[in-house]
């Protein structure tokens, strides 16, 4: 059999006899994954092994690696050794694949025998109860290893005091991975990390050079300084948009607490105030008449709390428009679909509303590349029309959120501080975009 898979000299610590434990990590762009990928292809091909391929939280078998292994198979012409099945993949060596989440299988992780390498992707998210079930139930197999990817988190991450503290376990080979060293990092990725210097040099070093989280467990959302530069943004860039116009309705939560309403012209954030209604079918009739005079195709609305029953009232108004509710705690939209190479939305995000203000991020970095003056659709931008009255408080409450990783999920608190009111503005602004999110924007 005449196979050439081509391993770069970094991953030569893959063929290596004496580990048990293989933790690499680094940022993006080195290929860690793919050239694990190809090695559990090998190993299968070549030997017969029971190999575990988990990961802290899988919800769906699109959540795993399968993907990755069904292409390296196919890239390497290898289809007729392989029996690749929605859930599982078996080869003529005898190899078996098995792919589990830790934290929703537990009794099932603990009853596995005969695991020989054990694969924990995105390691990074693995809490300590997860690794002290993996650990002992690879083991308990003579000569099992198990290998790790990750990308640096925080210092309290499991995997990171396991093998980044100044004791490492026995039997392990710890190496951190560098970009520099892929044959295959090209021209488009070089730019791409170019310009995360430019705007965020700390979170570009977490990103490319696998360094540590900034500002410790949480961080804005949307940096205040990045929001600034999209107001007429469009205006500098003399580009008028041609789409629809969207609403997002806030309802206020009770006591000082306002309603607040934004409308969006395309991607130009046009009109955002807030107001005072006694009664959620005079805050609706209030949003339907802007609704009407701006001539709005489509309204989204808070349906947590208060604004729950708010369905009702618009549908006794005699509208043409649509009247959507926004539900936060639901799943992302798209929770199957890939929103990096090798997460989906459903994996990536705790629920809808991390992804609402993660959409809105991406929509200001896009606008960022476009001033930078990368070819970017400036319909998948934000710019900020600066006589919106009241601009620094909608400013600095869209800069309010901050962010946190919890069981490998993104997720976003809007009132990170105590004493620090909801953003309804924001809010406003966020769900004014919501449509958007249903067809989304990758990350890049």
């Amino acid at each position: 059999m005449d196979v050439n898979f081509n391993f770069m000299p970094q991953f030569d610590c893959l063929w290596q006899e004496s580990y048990r434990e293989l933790a690499l990590h680094s940022g993006r762009g080195t290929g860690k994954s793919f050239a694990v990928a190809d090695y559990l292809v090998l190993a299968a091909l070549t030997g017969k092994h029971r190999i575990l391929c988990t990961r802290e939280i899988q919800n769906s078998i699109s959540d795993s690696v399968i993907s990755l292994l069904a292409d390296s198979i196919d890239r390497h012409d290898l289809s007729k050794y392989f029996d690749v099945q929605k859930s599982t993949i078996y080869c003529e060596s005898g190899s078996e694949f098995i792919f589990k989440g830790i934290k929703h299988s537990i009794e099932s992780i603990k009853s596995m025998n005969g695991i020989t390498i054990c694969w924990l992707e995105e390691a990074q998210t693995t809490s300590d109860e997860s690794l002290n079930i993996l650990l002992p139930t690879v083991f308990r197999n003579k000569g099992a290893k198990i290998i790790y990817t990750y990308n640096p988190r925080y210092a309290n991450d499991a995997v990171f005091k396991r093998f980044n503290g100044e004791e490492t376990p026995s039997n392990s080979i710890v190496k951190k991975l560098d970009w520099r060293d892929n044959i295959y990092f090209d021209d488009a990725m070089r730019e791409e990390m170019a310009y995360a210097y430019r705007v965020d040099p700390a979170m570009a070093a977490h990103i490319w050079e696998g360094e540590l989280m900034p500002s410790g467990n949480a961080t804005a959302v949307i940096p205040h300084n990045w929001l600034k530069k999209c107001v007429d943004a469009h205006k500098k860039l003399d580009w008028k948009p041609q789409a629809f116009k969207y609403m997002g309705l806030d309802f206020a939560d009770g006591g000082s607490d306002k309603s607040a309403l934004a409308i969006r012209h395309g991607s130009i954030i046009t009109h955002v105030h807030e107001f005072e209604q006694p009664f959620i079918n005079k805050s609706v009739e209030y949003a339907d008449g802007f609704a009407r005079q701006h001539e709005v195709i489509r309204v989204h609305f808070d349906a947590i709390g208060i604004g729950a029953g708010a369905k009702g009232d618009f549908n006794r108004l005699n509208r043409e428009y649509t009247a959507e509710p926004h539900i936060g705690s639901a799943s992302p939209n798209g929770k199957d679909s890939k929103f990096t190479d090798s997460m989906t939305n459903g994996q990536f995000f705790r629920n809808l509303k991390a992804q609402s203000w993660w959409h809105l991020r991406l929509r200001v970095e896009n606008t960022l590349r476009l001033l930078d003056g990368e070819q970017i659709n400036p319909d998948q931008c934000l710019f900020i029309d600066g006589n919106i009255p009241f601009l620094d408080k909608m400013l600095l409450e869209l800069a309010q959120a901050s962010y946190k990783h919890e069981d490998g999920k993104l997720m976003v608190d809007k009132a990170p501080d105590d004493g620090m009111k909801s953003p309804n503005m924001a809010d406003a602004v966020v769900m004014s975009f919501a449509h958007g999110t249903k067809k989304g924007l990758k990350a890049r």
